[in-house]
């Protein structure tokens, strides 16, 4: 697509500008925040290919930079918080570009205990989630 946006496989419909976003270095006061509203985290390795997008779309350029950046090893890989049903609440574009380098791949993820429309409203709650655009504006 011209626009470089492309819809992503399984999703749940959420769009990009509704999609909670957690930075790296705020991920420990989510996952205190998540246990100090009594959801089990745990922490384990998962295959990419078992995790699912919630964001309905994503940027194919924002993707291949990510391709790039993970096959030159110059990007660290933020860990994905996985819902109980698999869905990932963060890292929407890293997911698709780890799928496409090596699907087989395992990476680190915080699996939560709740689905993912619960832990949707938790993080809108988050005193620290921001949110992007398609075009990975802040707003």
């Amino acid at each position: 697509q011209s626009s470089g946006v492309m819809p992503t496989a399984g999703h749940l419909n959420v769009p990009r500008e509704k999609m909670p976003q957690i930075s790296r270095n705020d991920i420990p006061g989510f996952l205190n925040y998540l246990r100090s509203n009594k959801v089990s985290v745990r922490s384990m390795m998962l295959s990419v290919n078992l995790l699912r997008p919630t964001q309905r779309e994503v940027n194919h350029l924002k993707v291949s930079e990510k391709v790039k950046a993970i096959n030159t090893g110059t990007t660290v890989i933020k860990p994905f918080i996985v819902s109980s049903d698999n869905y990932i609440l963060d890292g929407h574009h890293q997911l698709e570009a780890l799928k496409a380098v090596d699907p087989d791949t395992e990476r680190v993820c915080f699996k939560v205990g709740i689905p993912m429309v619960k832990l949707l409203k938790l993080a809108h709650g988050f005193e620290k989630t921001f949110y992007k655009d398609i075009q990975d504006e802040t707003i």
